[in-house]
């Protein structure tokens, strides 16, 4: 994952011309399903979602 912080000096973190980029995934969660009964080895197609409460994303910028 790639990092996005902009920091030229450690002195300077606290200036309001320093950028800090954070982003941060957690729990990540996919819900697969396949239609009309099949098993997963059987199906042509699958259908995947993601859920609300099932995606936690924590973003600063």
């Amino acid at each position: 994952m790639k990092q996005f912080l902009n920091y030229t000096n450690t002195s300077q973190m606290n200036n309001e011309s320093t950028q800090a980029k954070v982003v941060a995934f957690g729990e990540l969660l996919l819900r697969m399903s396949v239609t009309n009964g099949f098993r997963f080895t059987q199906a042509n197609e699958m259908r995947i979602q993601t859920g609300g409460a099932e995606s936690n994303i924590g973003l600063y910028a």
